[in-house]
């Protein structure tokens, strides 16, 4: 990794191996002990690779619309069907009725 790098793209392990040595210590002890605190409550591993993906980038906020409470799994994961209702809704000029 040169300086200019400013992305520090390449393995934790190549760009600070000091802080992925205290994550594989804090692994195995957590592994190793039972934990009764709820703030230390262990994630599972599907978790942990889910909030180590590209989705971790993305800001979020607000809850999603009120109309998925009544969709079926196969109608939210019609991604053509959302996309167009979120490129509505996120247009400025769509008429929203206020």
């Amino acid at each position: 990794m040169t300086q200019s790098d400013f992305l520090f793209r390449g393995n934790l392990s190549d760009i600070d191996p000091d802080v992925a040595d205290l994550i594989r210590h804090e692994t195995a002890r957590q592994a190793r002990y039972l934990i009764l605190i709820p703030s230390e409550s262990t994630v599972p591993l599907a978790v942990r690779e889910a909030l180590s993906s590209a989705f971790h980038n993305i800001y979020a906020e607000g809850y999603p619309l009120e109309d998925t409470r009544t969709m079926t799994e196969d109608e939210i994961l019609d991604y053509n069907a959302r996309l167009t209702e979120y490129r509505r809704l996120g247009d400025l000029r769509y008429y929203k009725g206020t």
